[in-house]
C-alpha cells in the first residue's frame, strides 16, 4: 500500500490532517511531543519516532543504563529502540513498522497506536527517571540564591 494511501487513512481514521513532504515524511504532535513517520522508499516499513523528554543531566549513568538495558532483545523497550542525542539529551523510541502489504490499513494504525503507547509508557518512565534524580540532588546551602 502507499504511502500516501497510508497516510489517507491514517488521517482519516485519527482526525489528523497529515500530509507527506518530498522525503516520504510526516510530523504531528501527540501528548505534547514530535513524532516523525518517515517511510523509506520500496522497503515497505515506516520509521516511527516519537521524542519522550530530555533526560535531566543529575540522572547520571545509572539512568543511561536503565534506557540501555530496555533495549536488550526490545524487551523492556515494547518493541521499540530506544535512543538519546547526546547533545540535546532528548531521549526517543523508535519502531519500524510495516507498512501492510496485506492492503490493510486499519492494521497499520494499529501498529502506529502500539508505538504511541510504548511511547507514552516510556515518556512517563522517564519523568520517574528525572523525578528520582532531582530528589538525589544535595540541597543548596542556607543563604545562597538559586539562579531564575
Amino acid at each position: 500500500m502507499s504511502p500516501e494511501t497510508l497516510v489517507s487513512n491514517l488521517n482519516a481514521y485519527a482526525g489528523l490532517g497529515l500530509e507527506l513532504d518530498a522525503d516520504g515524511a510526516t510530523t504531528f504532535e501527540y501528548q505534547g511531543r514530535r513524532v516523525l513517520l518517515r517511510f523509506l522508499g520500496e522497503t515497505g516499513l515506516c520509521l516511527f519516532c516519537s521524542e519522550l523528554g530530555t533526560l535531566d543531566p543529575a540522572a547520571g549513568d545509572e539512568a543511561l543504563a536503565t534506557l540501555l538495558e530496555a533495549n536488550l532483545l526490545l524487551s523492556d523497550s515494547l518493541g521499540g529502540g530506544i535512543s538519546m542525542d547526546p547533545e540535546t539529551r532528548m531521549a526517543s523510541i523508535n519502531f519500524m513498522i510495516p507498512t501492510g502489504e496485506s492492503g490493510d490499513p486499519e492494521a497499520f494504525a494499529r501498529e502506529i497506536n502500539e508505538a504511541l503507547y510504548a511511547a507514552d509508557h516510556w515518556a512517563q518512565r522517564l519523568g520517574q527517571i528525572n523525578e528520582a534524580s532531582a530528589g538525589a540532588r544535595p540541597a543548596p546551602a542556607a543563604g545562597v540564591m538559586l539562579p531564575i
